[in-house]
């Protein structure tokens, strides 16, 4: 995808790869979340019948329109004389991520033969990755997994500490001394989730976070 606001008449023209090169730049520089992942950003071929006259000062980029997680849409502009490119770079990011090693199904409880440590590209993947093994040990698949595919958030089962209507402990510091007191759950809750209690010995409901299986604290 590319245009351009003029077309030069001149004996000199620029460089079309110094153009993709500003764009890839400008995607590398303003897009690399993690320093230690693998991103690369490679420009889309420009038309070798575009001539555009060399710019007299160092080109400008800005991001075109919404970025998108596997291409972005890169303006490089010329101040003098003035011009303006519109390039497409496509991205991709790599990662080590937990994949399986066979296919899953639905009800299947991950072990460690089942998983493994595997670089793959990231761009597209939806409801979080996992990058250490033992954050899915143990938990179980709400739907199944193909062989060499990824292990994301939307594969597993909610991992509860807490259930609806549970007793749990309440815990609270108060003047530097902690103090413990019954409630009731109301609802479901994951680790450091917040959740509502009920105080089983004043019987008002309290919010609370959840710090171990059945404990909750409150401030």
């Amino acid at each position: 995808m590319l245009s351009a606001t003029s077309y030069a008449k001149a004996d000199q023209w620029q460089p079309l790869q110094t153009i993709s090169n500003a764009a890839e730049f400008h995607v590398k520089n303003h897009f690399t979340e993690n320093a230690g992942n693998s991103f690369t950003a490679k420009a889309g071929k420009l038309d070798n019948r575009l001539k555009l006259a060399l710019c007299q000062n160092p080109l400008e980029t800005k991001t075109h329109g919404k970025a998108q997680t596997t291409q972005q849409i890169v303006a490089v502009k010329c101040s003098q004389p003035s011009w303006k490119v519109y390039v497409s770079v496509k991205t991709v990011r790599t990662e080590p991520v937990v994949v399986v090693v066979n296919r899953l199904n639905r009800g299947d409880v991950i072990s460690l033969s089942d998983i493994k440590i595997e670089s793959q590209q990231t761009n597209r993947l939806r409801n979080g990755w996992f990058t250490r093994l033992e954050q899915v040990l143990g938990r179980t698949l709400k739907r199944g997994i193909s062989s060499g595919q990824p292990v994301t958030g939307n594969h597993l089962q909610k991992n509860w500490l807490i259930n609806r209507n549970q007793p749990v402990k309440l815990v609270a510091n108060a003047r530097g001394l902690s103090v413990a007191m019954k409630g009731k759950a109301l609802s479901n809750a994951e680790l450091n989730s917040i959740v509502a209690v009920k105080n089983l010995s004043s019987g008002k409901t309290v919010e609370g976070v959840v710090i171990g299986p059945g404990i909750v604290r409150i401030d």
